[in-house]
């Protein structure tokens, strides 16, 4: 399922690309928690000594996105999105560049919220399209809604590079992994709570 909880009317502006001052942690090319240490000294002592019955890490997220390789298309599908208001477009665009000349595409199923309809829509015929290129989807499922039909590629990659080295220093020393594993099954936890509430 696509499912993406997010506000319903998208506006796409250059300020998506900015992830000044954010963080992304990944697993592999599937699942992406972009967070913000707000502030940074309250995060690490949560990482340290979490207790979720006390403190919710989840406050300082942003944006989870989960994605699944399509064997049929040969491209990437956002499974899952679950973002605060404004970073709905910037977490596809994440999905985009990780899928590479391979593309991102909608899930080929009918279960696609009115948001994340509303995203690619922007991207394929409001100012987001400025920001990637299409092409059609052959064989697709959505054929009678062109916007959720296409194979999207991003024009100008993103920094996530550096996004990632914010991360590690937010996270400090972790010579076992032990806390960004935890970071990345708490956001694993919000995205998913977020999706039973909308499909239950």
């Amino acid at each position: 399922m696509e499912r993406y909880a997010g506000q319903p009317r998208i506006k796409i502006s250059a300020a998506v690309l900015d992830l000044h001052g954010l963080c992304l942690s990944r697993i592999g090319d599937g699942f992406f928690l972009l967070y913000k240490p707000n502030p940074l000294s309250k995060f690490r002592r949560q990482l340290k000594g979490y207790n979720p019955d006390v403190e919710a890490i989840d406050e300082h997220f942003l944006g989870a996105l989960d994605l699944r390789w399509n064997d049929k298309h040969k491209a990437m599908e956002a499974d899952s999105i679950l973002t605060k208001k404004g970073y709905g477009p910037l977490m596809f665009l994440i999905g985009m560049q990780v899928a590479g000349d391979d593309g991102l595409i909608p899930i080929q199923t009918n279960q696609i919220t009115p948001a994340a309809e509303s995203v690619y829509k922007e991207f394929y015929e409001g100012k987001g399209r400025d920001l990637i290129e299409t092409t059609q989807l052959e064989g697709g499922r959505h054929t009678d809604r062109p916007h959720l039909n296409q194979r999207m590629r991003i024009k100008k990659p993103l920094d996530l590079a550096s996004a990632e080295r914010r991360n590690k220093e937010a996270i400090g020393p972790d010579p076992y992994g032990q806390k960004e594993t935890l970071l990345q099954e708490e956001g694993d936890v919000w995205l998913r709570r977020a999706m039973h509430e909308i499909y239950d």
